[in-house]
C-alpha cells in the first residue's frame, strides 16, 4: 500500500508536495481505511480535483517519471523520458535537484525509498532506502553519487541476508558504481538474485508489481486475460450489463485468418500462428491460448487435436437482439470499462493510479465504478477527476478528497480535511462556487461592434 508520496521541482510543482493516504481521525466510513498498526491506518481511495492546467496530470506525471526512472536504466531514460522537466517558471530551478520519495508497505513491512536527480542534465545525485523498525527508520542504503561508493553507505547487515551470501553482495556493491541505473534497479537484475526474498527485492517488487499507473486512454495490465476463462468472461458480461451498457453476453466465433483484416502484415499473423503451434507442441497441451487484442477486435489463437490453428473472434451480444457486435462497435465508455475492469476484478494487493477516471464515462457510471471499487479491500485506488458527483460525504470521507490549485505558475495540493467541513455540508455546491479553490478562472472578452 502507498503511505505517502513526496516530490519537488518537477514540472508545475515548485516546492515540496506531500500527498498522503494516511487516514485522519475522521469517524465516517471507517470501512474505507485499513489499520496497519496501532498508530497507522491507510485509506483505500483518494480523488484529486482541479481545473484544467492546474497540475493534476503533472502529479500523475511525477509518479510515472519516478516509477520509470526506478525501473529503467539511465540510457533508456535519456531516450524515453522528458528532459528539462524541472520547474521552469524560474530559471534558477534548473540548477536545483528534483526529489522523489515514497513511503509504502511491501510484504507487511514499511519502507521509505527515494532519489534525487538534476533534470537539466539527468545526473543522479542521491538514492536512499530505509525500513521502519518499531517506529524507527533503519538504513538499508544511503548513496551520494557525487562521491566514490563507500561500503558504509550500504548497511548490508540490515538486509536480511544469510551469512553465506554476504561476500557475494560485497562484490556486487563494489561494482555498483559502474551501472547505468539506480542502485535499486542494479541490485535487482537476475544475475544478482538469490533464492529468498530480502529488503532490496521487496522494495523493488512494489514498484514493479504493486504500483500501476493508467493513463486516460490506457488499460490495466493483464486486463484482457479475463477473456481466457469462460467463467471470467461471463462475470465481465454481467458486470457490463449492470452498468447499463446493454451487453448481456460475450461469445466467441471461429473464423479464418483471411477474416482478420486489421493486421495487414501477413508476416505478423503467420508469426503469431507459428508461435502458438510451437508452444502447444512443446507443452504437449491443447490448453495454451494466445490472446491478441487490437483496437478493433479481440482474437483467440489455439490448436486442435492435430495441432492445426484455431482462430476465434470475440463478439458482444446486446439485449433484445441476436446480432453480434465487434469490440470496435462498442461505445467509448464500454471499451474503457473493459480496459479498467481489472481494478475491480483483481485478487492481488495493488495500488492503481488512474488519470481522468471519468474519461468517456457518464457521471452515473463514474459514480458507480468508484462505489464498486470501494468494496475491493485488496486495492488502493487514486484518481484524478472532474466528476463533482463524487464530492459527497455520504460516499467519501473528507480525507479522501484532494485539490490541486496553481498560483504564480506553481501547483500545490491540499486535502479537504484541512477545511474541517461538517458532514452535512453540500461540498459539491461549495466546490463549484470556489470555496476550496482549484476551479477554472475565466477572463471576460468584450467584443466591439
Amino acid at each position: 500500500m502507498l503511505i505517502n508520496f513526496r516530490f519537488e521541482n518537477f514540472l508545475s510543482y515548485k516546492n515540496l508536495t506531500d500527498f498522503s493516504m494516511i487516514a485522519s481521525k475522521v469517524r465516517s466510513h471507517r470501512k474505507y481505511k485499513k489499520q496497519i498498526s496501532e498508530n497507522l491506518s491507510l485509506l483505500n481511495f483518494s480523488a484529486i480535483y482541479g481545473a484544467n492546467a492546474s497540475g493534476k496530470s503533472n502529479f500523475i506525471n511525477a509518479l510515472t517519471f519516478a516509477r520509470t526512472f526506478i525501473l529503467s536504466s539511465k540510457n533508456e531514460l535519456r531516450k524515453n523520458l522528458l528532459k528539462d522537466s524541472y520547474f521552469k517558471a524560474q530559471d534558477s530551478f534548473k540548477l536545483k535537484d528534483t526529489k522523489f520519495e515514497f513511503d509504502f508497505i511491501s510484504d507487511n513491512k514499511i519502507y521509505t525509498y527515494g532519489f534525487s536527480v538534476n533534470l537539466f542534465n539527468l545526473s543522479l545525485k542521491e538514492e536512499w532506502l530505509y525500513r521502519n523498525e518499531g517506529g524507527d527508520d533503519l538504513a538499508l542504503f544511503n548513496i551520494d553519487y557525487s562521491k566514490p561508493f563507500d561500503k558504509n553507505h550500504f548497511s548490508i547487515e540490515n538486509w536480511g541476508l544469510l551469512e553465506k551470501d554476504i561476500p557475494r553482495f560485497d562484490i556486487y556493491i563494489s561494482d555498483a558504481q559502474k551501472s547505468n541505473s539506480l542502485f535499486l534497479k542494479y541490485i535487482n537484475t537476475p544475475e544478482r538474485k538469490i533464492d529468498y526474498s530480502i529488503d532490496v527485492y521487496k522494495a523493488y517488487e512494489w514498484f514493479l508489481q504493486t504500483l500501476e499507473i493508467i493513463e486516460p486512454e490506457g488499460e490495466v495490465s493483464r486486463s484482457a486475460e479475463v477473456f481466457l476463462k469462460q467463467e471470467d468472461t461471463d462475470k465481465l458480461a454481467r458486470f457490463l450489463h449492470s452498468f447499463s451498457t446493454g451487453i448481456n453476453a460475450i461469445e466467441r466465433e471461429e473464423i479464418t485468418k483471411a477474416d482478420i483484416d486489421e493486421i495487414p502484415d501477413d508476416r505478423v499473423l503467420e508469426s503469431i500462428i507459428s508461435r502458438v503451434i510451437e508452444v502447444n507442441k512443446n507443452k504437449d497441451s491443447k490448453k495454451i491460448i494466445n490472446l491478441v487484442q487490437t483496437e478493433e477486435n479481440i482474437y483467440f489463437f489455439s490448436v486442435n487435436d492435430d495441432y492445426e490453428i484455431v482462430i476465434e473472434r470475440l463478439y458482444f451480444i446486446h439485449d433484445g437482439t441476436n446480432a453480434k457486435f465487434a469490440f470496435r462497435e462498442e461505445s467509448d465508455g464500454t471499451r474503457r470499462l473493459i480496459k479498467i475492469y481489472g481494478v475491480l476484478n483483481t485478487v492481488e494487493n495493488k495500488v492503481f493510479i488512474i488519470d481522468e477516471i471519468d474519461r468517456s464515462f457518464h457521471p452515473n457510471l463514474t459514480y458507480e465504478f468508484i462505489r464498486k471499487s470501494l468494496e475491493n479491500n485488496l486495492i488502493q485506488l487514486i484518481v484524478t477527476t472532474h466528476e463533482d458527483r463524487l464530492l459527497d460525504l455520504s460516499l467519501l470521507r473528507r480525507d479522501q478528497i484532494w485539490f490541486v490549485d496553481k498560483e504564480e505558475n506553481a501547483s500545490h495540493m491540499y486535502s479537504l480535511e484541512e477545511y474541517k467541513v461538517r458532514f452535512d455540508k453540500d461540498i459539491m455546491k461549495e466546490y463549484l462556487v470556489g470555496k476550496y479553490g482549484s476551479i477554472p478562472k475565466f477572463d471576460c472578452l468584450i467584443m466591439g461592434e
